[in-house]
């Protein structure tokens, strides 16, 4: 059974306090993830997961923005995409987010829906 949406932002303080940010991160917001992955695949997503990430991505902004790169890059993997959001600092994390981003933004043949 997954956290309730309302108690998952809860959860997620509870658990940096207790493993530091980026461990809670993975742990709490890793399932949510791994589920926005799955839609983005076109597979099945459970709607709870789905409604957690989005109730998650107004908690951490790091959050927010790897479900965007996902949604941007879609070769992009579940596990870099959790660290991204568990590690948003981190040199290899910010560089891919800029290439990624400016690579979406110059190039004229990627669209908007």
């Amino acid at each position: 059974m997954t956290t309730t949406t309302r108690n998952i932002i809860e959860e997620l303080r509870r658990a940096a306090t207790e493993q530091g940010t980026g461990e809670a991160v993975r742990t709490i917001a890793g399932p949510a993830l791994e589920t926005w992955m799955r839609a983005l695949d076109g597979k099945d997503a459970d709607p709870e997961r789905l409604d957690d990430l989005a109730t998650l991505m107004t908690a951490r902004l790091s959050i927010r923005d790897a479900a965007l790169i996902a949604a941007v890059e879609p070769k992009l993997d579940t596990a870099t995409v959790i660290d991204m959001a568990a590690r948003p600092h981190s040199f290899n994390n910010k560089t891919l987010l800029t290439e990624t981003l400016n690579a979406a933004f110059d190039d004229p043949h990627i669209r908007p829906d």
